[in-house]
């Protein structure tokens, strides 16, 4: 039994390291000339508790404790000039790698604990690492939690970039990514948001498998009042700037592009609907115009199939429209009229 009351030796001694002979007892204690003595080199060297407390930082000024389970507390004193450490861990003897835990602040009531990873820039400063000895059950490898308090306005994670937000996780888990301006060519050619599908060779059979799912179709309620525009979706185009002068030009640029509809790949037969852009119901509004590159294909109808022309100005076509063959045919809001006729009623 040590000398903290019920903590074991070796919980004491893998805080301060394994020669560690003797700490103060648990509870409150201020920082005395007790006798700790530590192996350094090979050698025993006595040193004053305050001495070996220095590895906690020199206004380090309380060590309180308890029995297993109550936890152990070092406090720096609370007239800090500085950001200061509580706690280093130098993981190596070269290029300065290290875990320091401390403060953020020098304004005791604006303190909050801060992580800090130190490394060579060719490496990774903090690695969090989380290892299960099975992969079963529902538990999370990671989680953030606020506890039992509910947060209604403040953002609950964010992160920064030179003190610049750059994205963040806001209440009720809403994202927002907000990155910085970049100055250099590498940067500034990056996507601000890239999502590469993986290639999936277990597909169940038969059983679509959506890559993308925005899911907006959760019933919002507004206060009464008149709303003149709500869009759900709404993509704002940018403006491309050259350097300098004239000389910089974009031949061809859209604000939303699709490159291709699916294609059918190895071991598949031909299917017959293959589409860039479905819109599945509802009516598409363009108001800037349509610029066709290759055709346009409107769905057939026949006389006996021929839908309500309850809106004036939808076109269809009909493939057995009688007198002179197939035909386009518009709506006049009553009945459908030949393209190439207005005053013949497709009947």
């Amino acid at each position: 039994m040590s000398e903290f009351g019920n903590v074991p030796p070796f919980y004491v001694r893998s805080t301060f390291g394994s020669n560690v002979s003797a700490l103060p007892a648990a509870g409150s204690a201020v920082l005395t000339d007790k006798v700790v003595n530590v192996t350094a080199g090979g050698v025993v060297q006595t040193e004053t508790l305050s001495q070996v407390m220095t590895l906690f930082g020199a206004n380090l000024n309380t060590f309180t404790g308890g029995a297993i389970g109550s936890g152990w507390t070092f406090t720096k004193d609370a007239e800090a000039s500085v950001a200061e450490a509580i706690l280093t861990l130098a993981t190596s003897d070269a290029g300065g790698a290290k875990l320091t835990l401390g403060n953020s602040s020098t304004t005791d009531s604006t303190m909050v604990p801060a992580i800090t990873g130190t490394s060579l820039s060719t490496n990774i400063c903090i690695d969090f690492r989380a290892v299960w000895t099975t992969d079963s059950g529902s538990n999370p490898l990671y989680r953030f939690s606020n506890g039992s308090t509910n947060i209604g306005v403040r953002p609950y994670l964010t992160m920064q970039q030179n003190g610049s937000l750059i994205w963040s996780v806001g209440p009720k888990g809403k994202f927002a990514i907000t990155p910085s301006a970049s100055s250099t060519a590498a940067a500034s050619s990056a996507s601000t948001f890239s999502a590469t599908v993986a290639a999936d060779t277990a597909r169940t059979a038969a059983t679509e498998a959506t890559q993308f799912l925005f899911d907006g179709s959760a019933t919002q309620t507004w206060a009464n009042g008149t709303t003149t525009v709500q869009r759900n979706a709404l993509f704002k185009a940018p403006t491309n700037n050259g350097t300098s002068g004239t000389s910089t030009v974009f031949t061809t640029a859209a604000t939303v592009a699709i490159d291709a509809a699916p294609s059918d790949g190895a071991n598949t037969s031909a299917g017959t609907n293959r589409y860039s852009l479905w819109c599945q119901t509802g009516k598409a509004q363009f108001d800037g115009g349509i610029g066709l590159g290759l055709r346009a294909d409107l769905k057939s109808y026949t006389v006996a199939t021929l839908p309500a022309a309850g809106v004036a100005g939808g076109i269809i076509y009909v493939s057995d429209a009688g007198g002179n063959g197939p035909c386009l045919a518009v709506s006049n809001g009553t009945n459908w009229k030949r393209c190439d006729n207005v005053s013949t009623t497709v009947v």
